[in-house]
């Protein structure tokens, strides 16, 4: 959360995974049919690192080389070519509508400004995050992805339930 990249990189999460028309959820589990559900999350950790995740849950027979190539080849083309005019357009009004969710009681709006005042330094940034969001174009998100969702510097853990045939 520290990191000025965290908008863009919150953005390219949301372009490759939230929503039925992202392009991860759109091509591994609508058109290729290889997974359950993919999601994808920034911990957000402090002092400028962090840890972006993808999980997913992949269907009966499918390979975990199936999934992390075509999961490669998603963060290739968003690092190559940015997201596009809808994409973006989507992944802000869903960053918009969750901001305003999280901000829906007295006690979160609380927990909110006192997050921004002792962890970032000025609560205002609480009362900002909404122009900041539109402020995040296309090349600021392929630089993002670039940056942060290299493929070559993922790791890939698979869990396997024990007694199960992919166990073995």
């Amino acid at each position: 959360m520290t990191d000025t990249g965290q908008l863009r990189l919150e953005d390219a999460l949301s372009v490759l995974t939230t929503g039925m028309a992202s392009r991860l959820v759109r091509r591994l589990l609508r058109e290729k049919e290889l997974v359950e559900g993919i999601s994808g999350y920034d911990l957000g950790l402090s002092r400028g690192r962090s840890a972006a995740t993808l999980v997913a849950h992949l269907r009966p027979g499918v390979t975990e080389s199936q999934f992390t190539d075509e999961v490669r080849a998603a963060l290739n083309g968003l690092a190559a070519d940015g997201p596009t005019d809808q994409e973006l357009a989507r992944a802000h009004a869903q960053l918009e509508r969750e901001w305003l969710m999280e901000l829906a009681t007295a006690d979160d709006r609380a927990d909110a400004l006192n997050f921004n005042e002792t962890i970032m330094g000025s609560a205002e940034l609480a009362n900002s995050y909404l122009q900041r969001v539109t402020q995040v174009g296309a090349a600021d998100v392929a630089t993002s992805a670039a940056r942060w969702l290299d493929p070559d510097r993922a790791s890939v853990l698979v869990h396997r339930r024990p007694g199960t045939e992919e166990s073995r």
